[in-house]
């Protein structure tokens, strides 16, 4: 066990040495003897395999959080807006935060392409209840990210106008802001990036962006959703390691892109330690979290990279010779033995590779069950007993029908009342007659509560009148 834990420290304190896909054992060998390192405190990796899986990073200034829930998609975000969206009429502004949160926790988990415009009203909406929950930092937020989804966005006026001042007040402010440069590293393609709902272009690296939380989404078909925090005063690289590859080794010879490969070593590797990076016959030596490249050696004492195929392959981290099992030899002929072995257990050879193919099933010793019984065997079902003019049955029937007909009542009667308080406290307050929409509010919710009580003493009684009945 201590040898264990020794090894794989050892392995997690070797200096990375990022290469091109060569003989890894090779590269190895000649930066050891190169940079003056032990070969034991080096571990061999292609640029691919080290930002392999990884999310996208924000570095410098800012913050990057990334979905923590289960994937979501645009039904469930649709469904939880219709919750808040009945729960803000009826001012029950308690249950319409905990609809709009789980709308929101949806949107930063999207798989699927979000559409600006249901962002907006999830954002919108929020504002709305943050407002009126005396939340005035929430609702400013708030507001502020539904217009970056929608810059157009303009009041709703079916919304109570006591917060319109202080949406008025956000769009005033971020028409003013000033834009600052995002980096992107490496440039991703055109259409692959989608910032608040909309694909954006990066040209020459960088896309504008306003200071403070984005929605960002990256790649083609199943997406990879983020939100981050831009600061005006910082400067930040976006990482997105889906799109590097082996080509972006070369840029450790160019002064204009050796940022951005630092970038990708520091967000894959941290911004402590350092790295050796081989680059066509040059080695270097990053310090992480850094911008320092320190030049090593050149020449013959580091390979080029040299296409290597198939079985030819060597893994990034090397395994010692030793840890490699032979095949094993076959073994000596030996005479027959005096009983051949049993037919379900057949013998496999010590040449064949463990688990492939298959050995053979052994024949089952136990006489096969047939599917079915002949129809002389099966006993025929029981015919059920009549109920005709059962006095049971006839009041079950009475009972469920009451019962139905007080469910299907009290339903409509309720849901009437929701429709005229919904319709006569919209055309009250749109009006500025604040009382008479609180009196409609409050003769809509009473008889609504009344429907909804005589359909649970309905559905009680379709309930009761099928068990009576003898259904259940």
């Amino acid at each position: 066990m201590l040898a264990l834990i020794s090894l794989l420290a050892a392995a997690h304190a070797a200096d990375p040495v990022v290469h091109a896909g060569a003989d890894s054992a090779a590269v190895l060998a000649r930066v050891a003897a190169t940079a003056g390192v032990p070969v034991t405190e080096l571990r061999a990796v292609t640029l691919p395999e080290l930002v392999q899986g990884r999310a996208p990073v924000l570095l410098g200034g800012g913050k990057l959080t990334p979905c923590t829930a289960a994937a979501s998609n645009r039904a469930a975000i649709e469904a939880s807006l219709d919750i808040a969206k009945g729960a803000i009429l009826y001012m029950e502004y308690g249950s319409a935060r905990a609809a709009l949160d789980a709308a929101i926790r949806g949107l930063g988990c999207l798989q699927e392409p979000v559409e600006p415009s249901l962002a907006a009203r999830a954002w919108y909406l929020l504002g709305i209840v943050a407002h009126a929950s005396s939340d005035q930092a929430t609702s400013r937020a708030a507001f502020r990210q539904a217009r970056l989804f929608q810059p157009d966005m303009t009041w709703d006026p079916n919304y109570p106008p006591a917060a319109q001042v202080t949406f008025d007040a956000v769009a005033a402010e971020m028409r003013a802001v000033s834009l600052v440069s995002l980096a992107v590293v490496p440039e991703p393609p055109e259409g692959a990036v989608r910032i608040d709902g909309r694909p954006v272009k990066v040209v020459g690296g960088t896309v504008a962006v306003s200071p403070g939380a984005h929605h960002v989404q990256v790649g083609a078909g199943s997406l990879v959703t983020v939100n981050i925090e831009v600061d005006a005063n910082a400067p930040a690289t976006l990482l997105l390691p889906q799109f590097v590859t082996q080509d972006a080794l070369r840029w450790a010879g160019d002064g204009d892109r050796r940022a951005a490969l630092t970038a990708i070593l520091s967000g894959s590797l941290g911004n402590t330690g350092s790295v050796f990076v081989v680059s066509g016959d040059v080695l270097w030596r990053v310090r992480l979290g850094g911008s320092a490249w320190d030049f090593v050696g050149t020449g013959a004492s580091v390979p080029a990279a040299v296409p290597v195929t198939g079985a030819q392959a060597v893994p990034a981290t090397p395994v010692a010779p030793a840890a490699v099992a032979a095949p094993a030899a076959p073994p000596a002929a030996a005479p027959p033995a005096p009983t051949p072995a049993a037919p379900s257990t057949p013998t496999t050879p010590a040449t064949q590779v463990t688990g492939w193919p298959p050995p053979p099933k052994a024949p089952s010793s136990t006489a096969s069950v047939p599917a079915s019984q002949p129809a002389a065997s099966m006993p025929a079902p029981a015919a059920p007993a009549s109920r005709g003019g059962n006095p049971r049955v006839l009041a079950g029937n009475v009972t469920a029908g009451a019962g139905a007909l007080g469910f299907v009542v009290g339903g409509l009667y309720g849901l009437g009342g929701y429709r005229d308080a919904r319709d006569a406290y919209a055309d009250a307050v749109a009006n500025g007659r604040t009382q008479a929409g609180d009196l409609a509010y409050t003769n809509g919710r009473a008889r609504f509560i009344r429907g909804a009580a005589i359909s649970g003493v309905g559905a009680a009684l379709l309930a009761g009148g099928l068990v009576v009945r003898g259904t259940f």
